[in-house]
């Protein structure tokens, strides 16, 4: 089983976790293997926070995550700031690195940026030479609507996870973009249970990731997720591309 969608903390923003407390977590849900992303790159907190977060650049961010990892079960994605200047140093270090890395996590919230932005081009233009995924949050907030990846998904071949397929939504948004684009795909992160199964019904399952949001969410983040689990798993077909086969297809990755 693979978590598609977990984080790792220093404590800028969150409270610190590393790999082992990670790792601890996903021993409690049988997870073999896992993409994370620095949450302590963020950009902005919550809405009512106007002034940027102390907090690293993506080029400190991306040396930082990778030196956190010794385990071989965790593979990195590069959190990114578009509003960060230096962008020939950091594209050189993820070009000197590729095959370190398996993909780039957008957050338009906390970049305070509509993911249709102009800044947001560049990160695909590389996404497409190095042949990684985009993972990207998407929820209700006029930054975040996933109805605002279609102007990249028209341009760009780039595979595209779309993280709780519209978080704070009925999903339909998410959903038309999936259906429309070969290329897009969605993450169970936060999703009830209740509304994964109509959504696989119309999609497929080759079209959704099991993401969990861990240990965003806190110690206990993978008890929302354990009576779904248990009843994809139940379903081998469905459960297969769900639970494994759809995250070792984008990123690359073997599983276990």
């Amino acid at each position: 089983m693979i978590d598609s969608h977990m984080h790792l903390s220093l404590g800028m923003v969150y409270a610190p976790f590393n790999e082992e407390k990670l790792l601890e977590a996903m021993d409690t849900m049988s997870i073999s293997l896992g993409l994370v992303s620095l949450v302590d790159v963020m950009e902005y907190g919550n809405q009512d926070q106007h002034d940027p977060l102390p907090t690293l650049s993506e080029y400190e961010g991306a040396q930082r995550v990778l030196e956190m990892l010794s385990s071989g079960r965790l593979f990195p994605l590069v959190w990114v700031r578009p509003m960060d200047t230096k962008k020939e140093i950091f594209f050189q270090y993820l070009a000197d690195n590729t095959k370190r890395f398996y993909g780039f996590k957008f957050h338009p919230f906390h970049s305070r940026l509509p993911l249709n932005h102009d800044r947001w081009e560049i990160y695909f233009e590389v996404a497409k030479c190095f042949h990684w995924p985009i993972v990207i949050h998407t929820a209700i907030d006029e930054f975040s609507q996933p109805i605002l990846v279609s102007r990249w998904a028209e341009k760009y071949e780039v595979p595209v996870v779309l993280v709780h397929m519209g978080l704070y939504t009925d999903h339909r948004q998410a959903l038309e973009m999936m259906l429309r684009y070969p290329h897009v795909y969605g993450d169970t992160t936060w999703v009830k249970e209740v509304d994964l199964w109509p959504i696989l019904e119309k999609a497929g399952p080759e079209k959704v990731l099991f993401g969990s949001d861990a240990l965003v969410g806190g110690e206990r983040t993978y008890e929302f997720y354990h009576t779904m689990c248990d009843t994809l798993r139940r379903s081998s077909q469905v459960g297969d591309w769900v639970l494994k086969r759809n995250a070792e297809r984008l990123f690359g990755i073997v599983g276990q």
